[in-house]
């Protein structure tokens, strides 16, 4: 028995080294991608940093995939979790199961460490990309929580965001010499924007322009809470199992452990405003012991699990 936990936590180490390996890169007005023209047998990328659901070897970009088969489509956009951090292969992650066991094709637009309003843009700037889109499939709220909680980032508008700073730096050996003098004399501090966002005013705005998206597009949108380890258990388990989860101890994991109501409240009002059905995926019965990798991350039998409750809403 402790000999198969054993080979279990090798074999999710060994899977993790992989993404961890991926990286990201700059891209302009979404700040960042995930690493593009990635190739492993465990998760492979798009010449845009999208990952497939099944790459062929003469497939370029995720859109190659249903040329053929030209299905209607769903989107799936989110972050990590939507984007299947942790899944073994990429037939295992939502995006492929989905495909599988149903008449559409999902398209998988997530990307590792997206707030909710690059989730947005990377979607609408791809929009002539389809051809027969039916739903859009959100799976995301813990990444806006986290920045929020986390006082690192900046709440400055248009909101907060891994890599924000070095988008916002200004490189001086970008400049010619009489613009260089002039950005040394200058004061910065005074050009900063300084007004701020809440939690609140970013998810509302988000929702509120996915709606006209849909509108736009004469799609339908279901937004769904993701799954995190501690938001699925009571309060008696929650102190005991989560020091079981092996993703850090610190004061703003803490924070977010006690933050379902706050976050589940916000973004189903705003879904309510907008017309977006709105599911919370910490509602449905899970086995947690056996599902998740860490408090954010699920493995195949989680993706499987979360699959199934997805296509109900097909």
């Amino acid at each position: 028995m402790h000999l198969n936990k054993f080979f279990e936590k090798m074999q999710k180490r060994k899977i993790l080294s992989i993404y961890e390996k991926m990286g990201y890169q700059l891209l302009p007005n979404l700040g960042f991608t995930n690493v593009t023209n990635f190739c492993s047998n465990v998760c492979n990328t798009d010449n845009l940093g999208l990952r497939f659901n099944n790459k062929k070897e003469n497939f370029q970009s995720i859109f190659d995939e249903n040329k053929d088969s030209k299905k209607n489509e769903i989107i799936i956009v989110g972050g990590s979790t939507a984007m299947g951090m942790a899944a073994s292969s990429d037939q295992n992650t939502l995006s492929s199961l989905l495909t599988s066991s149903s008449n559409f094709h999902f398209y998988n637009l997530a990307v590792r460490a997206y707030n909710g309003f690059q989730e947005l843009l990377l979607a609408q700037s791809l929009v002539n990309k389809f051809n027969n889109l039916k739903k859009i499939f959100i799976l995301s709220g813990v990444n806006d929580l986290y920045f929020f909680l986390d006082p690192n980032f900046s709440k400055r508008f248009p909101g907060p965001q891994v890599y924000g700073n070095k988008l916002y730096n200004i490189k001086k050996e970008h400049l010619n010499y009489f613009k260089r003098i002039k950005f040394y004399f200058e004061d910065t501090k005074k050009k900063e924007i300084k007004e701020q966002l809440s939690l609140k005013e970013i998810i509302e705005r988000n929702l509120k322009l996915w709606s006209f998206f849909a509108k736009s597009q004469s799609v339908e949108i279901v937004f769904f809470l993701q799954p995190f380890y501690t938001w699925s258990l009571d309060i008696e388990n929650r102190k005991t199992q989560k020091e079981k989860m092996n993703y850090g101890k610190s004061e703003i994991m803490d924070k977010l452990d006690d933050s379902h109501g706050l976050i589940k409240e916000i973004i189903k009002n705003a879904c309510l405003k907008n017309n977006i059905e709105f599911k919370d995926l910490n509602e449905i019965k899970m086995d947690n012991e056996g599902i998740f990798v860490d408090r954010a991350h699920l493995n195949d039998k989680g993706f499987e699990k979360i699959a199934n409750e997805l296509i109900k809403f097909i």
